[in-house]
């Protein structure tokens, strides 16, 4: 999984969590929970933010068109936590009564429950940041393609792989732009000869949307060939945009 669909899936998380806890907020009769439903309401609107606010560009990563449509839904998400937190506050200004023993237990499922639903895909973004950052900096190859699908406006896309050894692994951090600042000095910019591209090791031909990479004349990767799985995405039109080779 790429960074962006991580990004996208950590938004889908908050958005579904964000109406959960609306529904929670209406049925529940506990002025300790309402607390706890504001905090998550608040955390919701603050995490969907930098989610699709903030870390796409700080983490250049090229977004589909598709992200509007998570844009919309996060504006609606946010809407639902804002009444979600005006509810709460009516029932806390409302409510005197203190929770017994019964509902604290309920307070302490209230307080787990939602850490797993939040932390959880959190780590999964962090996990995947960690490995394309180790993948960029150990890599003796990097491919950047540029695929514009069928020309129309949000068709386009970007991808890359990462090369070492027998290894061809996608990546998608950094692609968007200034990829080239973070790689250390040891690498430079190489550009293909039309359909190939050569270094000393590394042979990568790519043709009719199809690309095979060869390292000492060993294919080592194929993608175009029907084998691609969600990971790698279905492009076309494919064409060079950036390679670079360590000395």
């Amino acid at each position: 999984m790429l960074i962006k669909q991580c990004i996208y899936l950590v938004a889908l998380v908050i958005i579904v969590f964000s109406i959960i806890t609306l529904i929670c907020s209406i049925i529940n009769k506990d002025k300790t929970n309402c607390k706890y439903y504001n905090i998550y309401s608040v955390l919701n609107i603050i995490f969907l933010f930098a989610d699709l606010g903030l870390l796409p560009d700080y983490l250049s990563i090229y977004m589909d068109l598709e992200v509007l449509f998570l844009y919309f839904a996060g504006v609606f998400a946010g809407i639902l936590c804002i009444i979600a937190i005006i509810i709460n506050i009516i029932k806390i200004k409302k409510s005197s009564k203190l929770p017994t023993d019964g509902k604290d237990k309920l307070s302490i499922m209230v307080i787990i429950i939602p850490i797993f639903i939040i932390v959880l895909p959190v780590i999964l973004l962090s996990t995947r940041i960690i490995r394309d950052k180790i993948l960029i900096s150990n890599s003796d190859l990097i491919l950047v393609f540029e695929s514009d699908g069928n020309g129309g406006i949000g068709d386009s896309d970007t991808f890359g792989y990462a090369i070492k050894g027998d290894s061809c692994k996608c990546f998608d951090l950094y692609i968007d732009y200034g990829l080239d600042k973070k790689l250390d000095d040891s690498f430079v910019e190489i550009k293909p000869n039309g359909d190939i591209l050569e270094t000393s090791t590394y042979k990568v031909v790519m043709e009719n949307d199809k690309i095979t990479v060869y390292n000492n004349n060993h294919e080592i990767y194929k993608y175009g060939y029907g084998n691609h799985g969600f990971e790698e995405g279905n492009y076309f039109n494919i064409d060079w945009e950036k390679c670079y080779s360590r000395k």
